[in-house]
């Protein structure tokens, strides 16, 4: 189906207008590890319908890609995520998994039903906290990337700020894991890329998986914590 069916020049068709997202921190160590997944999907939720001034009441559909949560517990939360961003009980929420893209799935869904004429406005999204679920089973092992050019070729649009407006600010916390002590932090930038990586050391690193492997820390995506929300409607809708 060509790309012009979903995204011509007719009134009836629809348009993306507006996406933001949180920060992307690493999963265990970054920065949400102590934050619930709700409480850091509901901002961006937020942000999207704030930014086009759209009154929630108007959504027709949420639908929010994930990965790794039994569908009954992530479907909750993101409910939940949908009240703290002021969304009235009757704007239906739903979940859908299809793995790395299920958050673009999420956005395909939404324009599709759109499309349809099912209804004129929803918003696509994506929500996943490894820190608070993790992977269950053993990963595959994957041939040896150019783990250093990929970090540069990462870290400077992220270093030169280009990634800025699309982040929506998280008030949130970091819980001392030995005292208990609560300090208070925002997160407002990507905190997986490590700026000073170069190639000898990710040499020296052991295989995760097996003695004779190539899939190191080193050459592998991380695991994340992070959300992000698409408002889509139909252009007259605008």
């Amino acid at each position: 189906m060509p790309f012009s069916y979903f995204f011509g020049a007719s009134h009836l068709y629809m348009v993306i207008v507006a996406a933001k997202r949180t920060a992307i921190c690493k999963a265990k160590m970054g920065e949400f590890k102590d934050t619930y997944a709700d409480d850091f999907l509901a901002p961006a939720l937020k942000a999207v319908i704030d930014k086009k001034g759209v009154n929630p009441s108007e959504i027709a559909d949420i639908v929010v890609g994930t990965v790794l949560v039994p569908g009954s517990q992530r479907a909750a939360e993101c409910k939940m995520a949908a009240f703290y961003a002021g969304f009235p009980e009757t704007v239906p929420v739903r979940t859908m998994n299809r793995q790395c893209s299920s958050g673009l799935q999420a956005v395909a869904h939404v324009a599709a039903a759109i499309k349809a004429g099912f209804y004129d406005i929803g918003i696509g999204a994506e929500l996943e906290s490894m820190i608070a679920n993790s992977m269950g089973w053993d990963g595959t092992v994957n041939p040896r990337v150019k783990s250093m050019e990929h970090a540069q070729n990462c870290l400077l649009p992220m270093g030169s700020g280009k990634f800025k407006d699309e982040i929506v600010l998280i008030h949130t916390k970091i819980v001392d894991a030995k005292t208990g002590d609560e300090t208070p932090v925002t997160i407002s930038t990507d905190d997986g890329i490590r700026a000073n990586t170069n190639v000898a050391d990710l040499g020296k690193l052991r295989p995760s998986f097996k003695k004779d492997g190539t899939t190191t820390t080193g050459n592998s995506s991380q695991v994340s914590d992070a959300a992000t929300s698409v408002l889509l409607m139909k252009r007259n809708v605008m």
